[in-house]
């Protein structure tokens, strides 16, 4: 909720905000619904089914209150970075980066995968090593993409 919420704060009410609410919560129970149990998707913990529903159901939500607005509201004054924030947002990049891939694996087991996981020169990776490899790999490419929207969009790399 958390996500969702931040991705409106400033441009909701707070009637708006609860129904953003009231209506997060069943949407999240489908999608996982459809994530774990029909797509038989692996999220140990749920870490990922849950944040990704809330990006998207935030960004969703955004692009519905600020349709109205002339350029979505980007030639809004209080639009713009500061110091401050920058600072901010490069404090919890760092941390995300350095402790996502070991909070995503602690649920992991530490044995080896040799039914389920890839052999490297005859050895089972453990189902751990594997998380953690796979969250640096899709931290990688989601900085990748991101750049490279921004390019798409923008014309420009920036990261604001």
């Amino acid at each position: 909720g958390m996500i969702a919420y931040g991705a409106v704060i400033g441009k909701a009410t707070p009637t708006q905000l609860v129904w953003l609410m009231v209506a997060l919560v069943p949407g999240f129970a489908l999608n996982q619904y459809i994530v774990v149990f029909r797509l038989h998707i692996l999220d140990l913990g749920g870490s990922n089914v849950i944040h990704l529903f809330g990006c998207y159901y935030g960004l969703a939500v955004s692009y519905v209150l600020s349709r109205n607005v002339p350029a979505h509201g980007m030639g809004h004054p209080k639009k713009t970075s500061s110091y401050k924030n920058d600072m901010s947002s490069m404090l919890g990049t760092l941390f995300l980066w350095v402790f996502w891939p070991s909070f995503n694996a602690a649920l992991a087991s530490v044995s080896s995968a040799a039914t389920t996981g890839p052999a490297v020169r005859g050895h089972a990776a453990s189902e751990q090593f594997l998380c953690v490899v796979n969250t640096v790999i899709t931290l990688s490419g989601a900085a990748v993409s991101t750049f490279m929207t921004s390019v798409l969009g923008g014309g420009r790399m920036k990261a604001e």
